[in-house]
């Protein structure tokens, strides 16, 4: 993605929120630190799953200062940056945010999220599983959060708590 928001790293930012989907993963970060004027209070940041370990965003949904003074939502992907000025809400509120930022990267990305601590939930993607397989998954605890069928056959997307946070929260 040629155009990103100007900041000091995404390693840099505090985490706050984290979701999965079938073909990405998303953060809401904040504490976001810039080299210029630009202040971001909030960025949803949208990695692709690769078969290689890679930090290449394809997506930022930001929570942006204009002229000094109102917040609002900006998206940054491979077409530039743009500010969504039809987009009514307090973009100030993390929890309005992440709401529609989340909306606004499903439509974009076609996909769905769910919300997820990555020290509570494992996750795994099959491809063109059987009845007899995704039957044996799910009385292992794994739980289908979505499917689709593409180019490549049908992939399903699982999640499951791992037996130690169940055990902890019982």
């Amino acid at each position: 993605m040629q155009t990103q928001p100007e900041i000091y790293g995404v390693d840099g930012t505090k985490k706050s929120i984290f979701y999965v989907g079938p073909a990405y993963d998303a953060t809401v970060a904040t504490i976001i630190q810039t080299p210029d004027r630009h202040q971001y209070l909030y960025l949803l940041i949208v990695f692709p799953h690769r078969t290689v370990e890679s930090d290449e965003v394809c997506l930022y949904i930001s929570s942006e200062q204009t002229d000094g003074e109102k917040y609002v939502l900006g998206i940054f992907d491979d077409t530039g940056h743009r500010i969504l000025q039809r987009e009514e809400g307090d973009w100030t509120d993390l929890g309005a945010f992440a709401r529609r930022a989340l909306e606004i990267a499903s439509e974009q990305l076609v996909t769905r999220f769910v919300e997820f601590q990555p020290h509570d939930w494992a996750y795994k993607k099959i491809r063109n599983p059987t009845e007899e397989v995704l039957n044996s998954l799910i009385s292992e605890g794994w739980t289908v959060v979505n499917s689709s069928v593409g180019l490549d056959g049908d992939n399903w997307f699982l999640l499951k708590k791992p037996k130690s946070v169940v055990s902890n929260a019982a």
